[in-house]
């Protein structure tokens, strides 16, 4: 008897003792078996680790994915695929679902999971969720699609796709072009566009939606030529292709690259016989470390590997265009209706991870103390500004603008908040509030809808977040990176998690699902189902977007206009005047320290 007709019996068996029935779709690659499941008063049907691509390894690791060949056998879906290779920290603590978890990684990893509501006869909206993790961490199987799915009446999909080196190792030329994770992602929608219909699915009407590096991720699968049909919108959260943590510098990638081969063993004369070599080694050989990849300590952080403009998948730089002109050459860019938005404190993990252990270690002083001079241009120096030149004119005039309260003049307090804000506006603000001008530009009658957001409120416990992977600041009041993610995802069932949940939560959770949904329906948060205020589209002249907020235990929406106005004008004029003057050898040195500036007022007229 083969392995898989075994599974199936035992997954039939299994569901005969235990009272849940299982439910078999036949689909282009074979039949599946899923099973159905509550919530609430819903009823949905399940279909967890799906394969939809051939195991990455021998030939086939560090190259485009390949289709998996039809089942030969009926397929149980009865559990979440293996993750794929990465710190298990990230899988153990990230957890926004209530059923069993499977950490055992390996390469073999390139599945996906369905949630089907029941019901209706109408084919229903697909939105697929692309997980974050810094392009190193994180899988599918995390998020638990079953609350947006039944109250949101569409059917969720979330994915795996290859992570660190594994996904996007390159040696710079056509010999390893890498962009293999975001091919990963492409072939998975392909998956669905070939299948999603025998779940009662709309492969017309197909929604793509991420968050951290999902959310560049899915910014970055915008700007792709080839993925034209595959998906007519996207919902970011928090991340676009312009962050610098989401575009490797080339000069770091390639070496990194060259530092990387050479502690492996892997040298060569010349980029085949380096993948050559590449390809023969153990898994274990690419495994992230403290520093995020093996052998990058030198690079401080830096990210070394990632998304990259390899002039055939990505074939142009989303730096190469301003808001004012046009993109024909980039169809799906042009012709997808695009909702993005940022949290409140965005900048805190990465202050957690990267610069606070790296400061502390150097000078035994906490950066929540006061910043000095020569810590703040390191800062600036490790992050990059939006990938260019970041020497020292740039950062005296962003000391300028933020270093009022990080010289020793204010409280402890007012230097964190500034450091946050520099972070924040550095490694998310900026590219976002960029990202979404040049698509607002690109509005006509027949592009896409363009919708702005930003989410303010701290979650309690019972609905989590990413602070709870991080030691945050007891002061820090607001919604840090990723802590809208257990609104839309939740943890347990309903009744269990809104016992629980603060005054305004169940409101709020319920609000973002219902724009969520209604934009993956038509285009607009707005409808068809009704929501607690109507959101207005961004549009260029007025930028207007909605706060999500709560205010006195009460769900409190806000419509504003010209998100962080003085600090993005700074980081979109000012910035790229001081960039593109002739570049001299920095003159920073260890000993200097700018004068105090007496008020925040000086700074106000830069």
């Amino acid at each position: 008897m083969g392995f898989a007709r075994l599974s199936c019996l035992l997954l039939l068996i299994s569901c005969a003792l235990t009272g849940v029935h299982s439910v078999t779709v036949t689909t282009s690659v074979g039949d599946i078996i899923g099973f159905d499941a509550i919530w609430g008063d819903k009823t949905l049907q399940k279909f967890h680790g799906i394969p939809f691509a051939q195991a990455p390894i021998g030939d086939l690791r560090f190259s485009p994915p390949v289709p998996r060949a039809p089942f030969l056998e009926p397929f149980p879906a009865n559990k979440f695929g293996s993750p794929c290779p990465q710190q298990s920290e990230w899988l153990e603590k990230l957890v926004f679902s209530p059923e069993s978890q499977n950490f055992e990684m390996s390469e073999d990893c390139l599945s996906l999971n369905i949630y089907v509501p029941v019901g209706g006869e109408e084919k229903k909206p697909v939105m697929v969720w692309i997980h974050g993790g810094g392009f190193s961490g994180g899988a599918g199987m995390q998020y638990d699609g079953s609350k947006m799915a039944a109250l949101g009446d569409v059917i969720v999909v979330t994915i795996n796709y290859r992570l660190g080196l594994l996904g996007f190792f390159s040696t710079g030329d056509e010999i390893a072009a890498g962009n293999y994770g975001l091919l990963d992602q492409q072939l998975a929608l392909k998956w669905v566009q070939q299948n999603i219909g025998a779940f009662g699915g709309d492969k017309d009407g197909v929604t793509i939606f991420g968050e951290s590096a999902g959310s560049a991720s899915v910014t970055w699968l915008m700007l792709a030529p080839s993925n034209k049909g595959l998906f007519n919108r996207v919902i970011g959260e928090s991340g676009t292709a312009l962050a610098d943590w989401a575009m490797p510098k080339p000069e770091i990638a390639m070496l990194y690259k060259d530092i990387l081969i050479e502690k492996l063993g892997c040298a060569k004369a010349d980029s085949s016989q380096v993948m050559t070599c590449l390809r023969g080694l153990p898994t274990d050989a690419f495994a992230s470390t403290a520093s995020g990849y093996p052998h990058a300590e030198a690079l401080k952080f830096k990210t070394p590997v990632g998304p990259r403009v390899d002039g055939d998948f990505i074939p142009y730089s989303p730096l190469s265009r301003k808001p004012t002109e046009r993109m024909e050459d980039l169809p799906v860019f042009r012709s997808v209706d695009f909702l993005i938005g940022v949290n409140k404190y965005e900048g805190s993990p990465f202050i957690a991870i990267f610069m606070e252990p790296m400061y502390q270690a150097t000078t035994n002083e906490s950066l929540y103390d006061g910043v000095p001079r020569k810590a703040f241009h390191e800062n600036v120096e490790m992050w990059g500004v939006a990938n260019e030149r970041a020497d020292e004119d740039v950062a005296q005039a962003l000391w300028y603008l933020y270093g009022s309260s990080v010289n020793g003049k204010q409280s402890d307090m007012m230097q964190a908040r500034d450091l946050l804000e520099f972070m924040g506006d550095s490694a998310f603000y900026d590219g976002t509030i960029k990202f979404v001008k040049r698509h607002a530009a690109e509005t006509t009658e027949t592009t896409g809808t363009t919708f702005l957001y930003s989410f303010l409120p701290m979650p309690s416990k019972a609905v989590g977040g990413l602070r709870d992977l991080f030691e945050t600041e007891p002061w820090i009041d607001g919604a840090i990176h990723g802590d809208e993610l257990g609104f839309l995802f939740g943890k347990g069932t309903i009744i269990e998690n809104e016992e629980k949940m603060e005054g305004g939560e169940v409101e709020l959770s319920a609000a973002l699902i219902t724009y969520w949904t209604n934009f993956a329906k038509t285009g607009n948060p707005n409808e068809p189902a009704p929501v607690p205020r109507q959101w207005p589209q961004y549009k260029m002249g007025e930028e207007e977007f909605i706060e999500f907020d709560i205010q006195n235990k009460q769900l409190d929406l806000r419509i504003s206009s010209f998100f962080r106005n003085r600090h993005m004008s700074f980081w979109h004029d000012v910035i790229p005047a001081i960039q593109a003057c002739p570049f001299e050898k920095p003159h920073f040195t260890s000993d200097a320290e700018p004068e105090v500036l007496e008020t925040r007022d000086a700074k106000t007229e830069l």
